[in-house]
C-alpha cells in the first residue's frame, strides 16, 4: 500500500514537472511570436518609409531634370542674346568707324580750306607794299562818303560768303562731334550690356555644369536629347525603334538606349551614354595646359567607349540580325568638336576601326530620315509585290472564268440545236395533222397555229489569245 502511495506521489510530481516545463515553453513561444510580430511591423514601417524615400528621391530627380532643362534653355537664350549683342556691337563699331572716317574727311577739308585762305591772305598781304598801303590810305581818305559806303558794301559782299562757309564748317564740325559722342555712348552701353549678358551666361553655364556633374543626370540628358531627335525624325516607338533595349551578355547586361529597326530585319543600336567627365573638366580648367590635357583625356575616353561598343560581344548580344554598325550618340555638337580638337581623326578612327558612328543630333536626324526613306521604299516594294500577286491571281481567275463562259456557250449551242430539232420534228409530224384539222373546219380562223421560227444564230467563239492561253 505504501509503495502504491509513493508511486502516485512520484507520478504526480513528474506530471507537475512536465506541466510546468510545457507552460514555460508555451510562454517562450508566445514571447517569440510577439517579438517576431513586432519585428514584422518594424519591417513594414521600414518598407513604407523606403517607399516614401524612393518617391521623394524620384521627385527630387525629376525636379533636378526640370531644373537642368530650364538652365539649358536659359543658357541657350543667354547665348542668343550674347550673339545679338555682339552683332549690335559690331554694327555700332562699323557705324562709329564710318562716322570717324567722315569726321576725319570733314576735318581734312576744313583744314585744307583754312590753309588755302591763309595762303590767299598771305599772298594779298605780301603783294601790297608799304607805299601802296599809304597810297591806298590817302586815296581812301579822299573818297566821299558815298564812295566809302560802296567800297564797304563791295567788301561785305566779298567777305560774307567766306564767313558763311566758315560758320557752316563750324556747325558741321559740332554736329559730327555730337554724333561721335552719341556713338561712343551707345557703344559703351552695348559693352556694358554684353558684360552683363556674359555674367548671366557664366552663371547659367555654371548651374548647368553643376546639374550635369552627376553621371545619372548626364545619362538622362543624353536619353532626353535622343528621344527628341527620334520624335523630330518621325520614328515610331515599337514600330521603327525600341527604347531602353535590355539584353543580357557574358560581361554583364548590354543596354543600348535605342534599337533602330531597318528593312529586312536589320537593326542599328544607339548608345547615348557617352563619357563627359573629362569634357566638363576641360571647361573648368584654369589654364590652357590643363584644358589641353583634359581634352586629350576626353578624346581617349570617347575612343575607348567606341572600342567597347564596336566589340564582337556587344554586337552578338543584340537580338535579331547582327548589326553592321553601332551609333554613339552625343547630345551636343561641342562634345565632338572638343574631342576633334585633341584628336582630329577620332570620327574616322571610330568608324574605320570599330564600325562605330559618332553622331551628333544633326547627323543622327539625317541618318534616321534616310532610314525612314528606306522604310518607304520597302513599303513601295511590298505593295508592288502585292499588286503583282493580285494581278497573277486575277489572271488565273480570268482563265477559269473563260472556261465557264466557254461552257455556257457550248450549252447554248446545244440548246439551239435541240430547239431546231424540236422545230423540225414539230413541222414534220405534228403540224401536218393540225393543218388537216383546220381543213376539216374543226378550228376557227383565229385559232390557226403559226409556223415556229427556226434559230440560225450560234454563240460567238472566244478567239482572243490571252483567253485561250488562260483556258489551257
Amino acid at each position: 500500500m505504501v509503495e502504491i502511495v509513493i508511486g502516485l506521489i512520484i507520478g504526480l510530481a513528474v506530471a507537475a514537472g512536465v506541466y510546468w516545463i510545457g507552460r514555460r515553453e508555451i510562454a517562450g513561444v508566445r514571447a517569440d511570436t510577439s517579438h517576431m510580430r513586432e519585428q514584422l511591423e518594424e519591417a513594414k514601417r521600414a518598407a513604407q518609409q523606403l517607399e516614401v524615400d524612393k518617391a521623394t528621391a524620384e521627385n527630387e530627380q525629376q525636379a533636378r531634370i526640370r531644373e537642368a532643362d530650364t538652365l539649358r534653355t536659359e543658357r541657350d537664350e543667354a547665348r542668343k542674346a550674347e550673339e545679338q549683342r555682339e552683332q549690335e556691337l559690331s554694327e555700332a563699331n562699323a557705324n562709329l568707324s564710318r562716322i570717324e572716317a567722315d569726321h576725319a574727311a570733314r576735318l581734312d577739308e576744313m583744314n585744307t580750306f583754312r590753309a588755302e585762305l591763309e595762303d590767299r591772305f598771305k599772298g594779298i598781304a605780301s603783294s601790297v607794299t608799304q607805299s601802296t598801303r599809304e597810297d591806298f590810305i590817302k586815296e581812301f581818305r579822299g573818297l566821299t562818303s558815298e564812295e566809302t559806303a560802296k567800297s564797304v558794301e563791295r567788301m561785305d559782299k566779298t567777305v560774307k560768303p567766306l564767313m558763311e562757309s566758315i560758320e557752316k564748317l563750324d556747325k558741321q564740325s559740332q554736329q559730327m562731334e555730337q554724333v561721335r559722342q552719341k556713338a561712343y555712348g551707345s557703344v559703351e552701353e552695348m559693352i556694358a550690356g554684353t558684360g552683363r549678358q556674359l555674367n548671366e551666361l557664366n552663371l547659367t553655364t555654371t548651374g548647368l555644369r553643376q546639374a550635369l556633374s552627376a553621371p545619372q543626370q548626364r545619362g538622362r540628358w543624353g536619353e532626353l536629347t535622343l528621344e527628341r531627335v527620334l520624335e523630330v525624325s518621325g520614328m515610331l516607338e515599337h514600330v521603327t525603334y525600341e527604347r531602353q533595349h535590355h539584353t543580357p551578355g557574358e560581361d554583364g547586361a548590354v543596354r543600348p538606349d535605342a534599337i533602330i529597326h531597318m528593312p529586312r530585319e536589320l537593326t542599328v543600336p544607339v548608345d547615348a551614354k557617352a563619357p563627359l567627365t573629362s569634357y566638363l573638366e576641360a571647361h573648368d580648367a584654369p589654364d590652357d595646359s590643363q584644358q589641353r590635357a583634359a581634352l586629350e583625356q576626353h578624346a581617349r575616353s570617347l575612343m575607348g567607349h567606341a572600342r567597347q561598343l564596336g566589340s564582337k560581344s556587344y554586337a552578338d548580344a543584340i537580338e535579331g540580325q547582327s548589326p553592321d554598325f553601332v551609333v554613339l550618340f552625343l547630345p551636343a555638337e561641342t562634345i565632338l568638336d572638343a574631342a576633334m580638337t585633341a584628336q582630329p581623326s577620332i570620327w574616322e578612327d571610330a568608324w574605320t576601326r570599330h564600325r562605330v558612328l559618332i553622331a551628333t543630333p544633326g547627323l543622327l536626324i539625317a541618318l534616321l530620315r534616310t532610314i525612314g526613306v528606306a522604310w518607304q521604299q520597302e513599303e513601295i516594294q511590298r505593295n508592288a509585290q502585292d499588286i503583282a500577286d493580285a494581278a497573277k491571281l486575277l489572271y488565273e481567275r480570268l482563265g477559269t472564268f473563260t472556261k465557264h463562259v466557254d461552257g455556257v456557250g457550248g450549252a447554248l449551242d446545244r440548246a439551239v440545236k435541240a430547239y431546231n430539232d424540236s422545230v423540225g420534228s414539230l413541222e414534220r409530224r405534228v403540224l401536218p395533222q393540225a393543218r388537216r384539222m383546220e381543213e376539216l373546219g374543226a378550228v376557227g380562223d383565229g385559232q390557226r397555229i403559226s409556223d415556229p421560227r427556226v434559230l440560225d444564230s450560234s454563240t460567238r467563239q472566244l478567239n482572243a489569245p490571252e483567253l485561250n492561253a488562260g483556258s489551257d
